[in-house]
């Protein structure tokens, strides 16, 4: 009787590689089920009433961070200012405190110090799981705790009263992306084309 010939086993270098591939997949394939994706059903959420415009470019962080912050609101700032100002009119700048109940007060100045039309939003115990689960963002009481955050930038559309989530840049998107994006909704009262 014959028996099948051993096989030789399969080296541990391919085998960790096949299952750090596996486990690559898998994290990405959660993540984005968790995040907003571009054109996503209407979203209430509190601060976006605040704006007259058909856009909203929106960032997440906290005053005093000198991480992702700065980088992130220098961008969209800039490219705000490189609107044509009719276009300018039908976009509104947002930066949303995480840290609940801020007692510091500080958003308004660090925000406004990037572009004075930067209009800030501090969100507050009661709305906060609202908030946190609609734009996947964690919740954070201190300021070192909230070091870690994401740094995604939001673009809000607005057709007629119902707001949309038209798209997350999860990584630092370049000067001309958010701008060409900016100019697409703002000529085409927050909806792109």
């Amino acid at each position: 009787m014959n028996s099948p010939a051993p096989r030789a086993p399969m080296s541990l270098g391919r085998h960790a590689a096949g299952v750090s591939l596996l486990l690559i997949a898998v994290s990405v394939l959660a993540l984005l089920t968790l995040l907003p994706t571009r054109g996503s059903a209407g979203i209430q959420l509190p601060f976006l009433e605040e704006f007259e415009s058909s856009t909203v470019v929106a960032f997440a962080g906290f005053s005093g961070c000198s991480s992702v912050c700065p980088t992130s609101l220098a961008l969209m700032s800039e490219a705000y200012r490189d609107l044509d100002p009719r276009a300018r009119e039908r976009v509104g700048l947002l930066f949303i405190n995480i840290l609940r109940n801020d007692p510091r007060g500080l958003e308004d100045k660090y925000a406004q110090a990037f572009h004075p039309d930067f209009l800030t939003y501090t969100v507050d115990s009661q709305e906060a799981d609202t908030i946190y689960d609609t734009l996947s963002l964690e919740s954070f009481d201190q300021p070192q705790r909230a070091s870690s955050h994401t740094g995604f930038i939001y673009v809000f559309g607005r057709e007629q009263n119902t707001w949309r989530i038209e798209r997350v840049f999860r990584r630092t998107p370049s000067g001309t992306q958010l701008l060409s994006i900016l100019r697409d909704l703002a000529g085409n009262n927050g909806r792109p084309s």
